[in-house]
């Protein structure tokens, strides 16, 4: 490897050598002798060679220093970026209750890593159904996965259906408006977190391929009709046989959770997978893993007197 010294004698030798080259211009004086115009070709010629090969052997030495101490002191903060970078995954690692990265992904790993117990609280029993329906099938396994289990346990508390009405009108009335409306611009404007346009119309299309013999004419052509097909979907999930304990409850719902195994839980405050202005979190501490189950606990035993009242 050439070290820096033997580099710069390199360079400084091209220099030379490109100035050994014959100089061709020639200079036509009347009153000067062959000697004379000779002498002052030569000095000029000289004057030339050494000012344009130290000033630019100067400039380029600088360049060199330049661009060496830039890499350096990328290099070197770069360093330090991922000091910190691994120093706050340790901290990190340490804290029980920390922001979720990747909600799909983190929430499916949870729910897969469970032995035999999942307790959850969530609006719809159709969890992301329309929004995410390759996430939704994938969710929908890993319950019905554990529930198939031997000693295995999973109970779903949900919405009633006014409850969940009102929180559909929040969720889409907003996004029918904006996609399908002719006055866009009068209604909301498009939240972080939701689809472009032509998502909206795939998911539609899906959602009306998977229902076509609900609808009369094979498209959704209205809002009522799409959230008659929400509630619906929901439906369908809660009764199916499958193992999986949905328990409908007449509260309000202002947290949703997925407690997995009584020792690690995802939550967010606020409802709706999209999750706008809603920040998931993934916690194994312990008191508040009780506090989470405490609220499972509740919902159920305040479903069961209340169908107990209704008898």
């Amino acid at each position: 490897m050439i070290v820096w010294r033997d580099f710069l004698q390199l360079f400084f030798h091209t220099i030379d050598r490109d100035f050994e080259k014959p100089n061709r211009m020639t200079v036509h004086k009347n009153d000067d002798t062959p000697d004379e115009m000779a002498k002052a070709t030569d000095k000029r010629s000289l004057d030339q060679k050494f000012l344009l090969k130290w000033t630019g052997a100067v400039l380029s030495f600088l360049g060199i220093l330049l661009a060496v101490y830039s890499v350096w002191e990328a290099s070197k903060q770069s360093e330090e970026l991922q000091k910190t970078a691994t120093r706050l995954d340790e901290i990190f690692g340490y804290i029980s209750t920390k922001p979720v990265k990747d909600v799909d992904e983190e929430l499916l790993t949870l729910l897969r890593s469970a032995e035999a117990r999942i307790s959850a609280i969530s609006v719809y029993p159709s969890f992301a159904g329309f929004s995410k329906p390759a996430f939704f099938a994938q969710y929908d396994a890993a319950l019905k996965a554990v529930a198939s289990r031997d000693g295995g346990r999973v109970t779903v508390i949900y919405a009633n259906e006014s409850y969940r009405s009102e929180t559909l009108d929040a969720e889409f009335l907003c996004r029918w408006r904006r996609y399908k409306s002719q006055d866009k611009d009068e209604y909301c404007d498009r939240e972080p977190g939701y689809e472009t346009a032509a998502e909206f119309e795939n998911k539609l299309a899906r959602y009306a391929q998977r229902f076509r013999f609900q609808l009369s004419d094979g498209s959704i052509d209205s809002y009522e009709t799409l959230k008659a097909l929400l509630l619906e979907h929901d439906r369908l999930v809660a009764s199916e046989p499958s193992g999986v304990t949905y328990i409908e409850t007449q509260e309000a719902i202002p947290i949703e959770a997925w407690i997995v195994d009584g020792s690690r839980a995802y939550f967010q405050l606020g409802t709706g997978f999209n999750g706008v202005g809603n920040t998931p979190y993934t916690t194994n501490d312990p008191a508040l893993i009780k506090i989470l189950e405490e609220l499972v606990t509740g919902y159920e035993l305040k479903a069961s007197s209340g169908a107990r009242d209704r008898l």
